[in-house]
């Protein structure tokens, strides 16, 4: 089980320092046509992070139905849930951006829980806003292999805080 950041690594360190780098050299390209960047760009990141995001529970967007749905469109070729899990978890990610440059933001257990509402108040019977109640797991199809479990429900707030 993972509960802690895993230390970083020699090799992940200069990753990270070349990753850096590109930003130092790019900002001046970025900088010149801000509009391509961050629009395109920025919508078709936002896009793909909604796809992954919502894969892992078993809600399956195409790249076009994701934009659409970026881009406050309905498409037409998605199912009704899997919309409406969509567009909370856009109005969600879009709240953690504009709090990306405040300064009076707080993260805590209660923004955490908050978030979690956003993105599922669409169905109540998945507790939004709320730690689970039991034990939770990742499993391999179709092999039923589990990859990865949860630490016990009563160890959330702790962990979380």
């Amino acid at each position: 089980m993972i509960f802690e950041y895993p230390k970083l690594e020699a090799q992940d360190q200069q990753v990270l320092e070349l990753i850096r780098e590109l930003r130092r050299e790019l900002r001046h390209q970025v900088n010149t046509n801000p509009v391509r960047w961050t629009g395109f760009l920025r919508r078709n990141t936002f896009a793909r992070a909604l796809q992954g995001s919502n894969s892992i529970e078993g809600i399956n967007a195409n790249l076009a139905e994701a934009v659409a749905i970026v881009d406050e469109e309905k498409p037409e070729t998605l199912e009704e849930e899997a919309e409406k899990a969509l567009t909370c978890y856009r109005t969600a990610m879009t709240y953690v951006l504009r709090l990306h440059d405040d300064p009076h933001a707080l993260i805590n257990a209660q923004l955490i829980r908050s978030l979690h509402f956003m993105m599922l108040n669409y169905d109540m019977t998945m507790l939004p806003g709320q730690w689970r109640p039991g034990p939770i797991r990742v499993v391999r199809e179709p092999s039923n292999v589990t990859v990865y479990e949860g630490p016990p429900a009563k160890e959330i707030p702790g962990l979380i805080e």
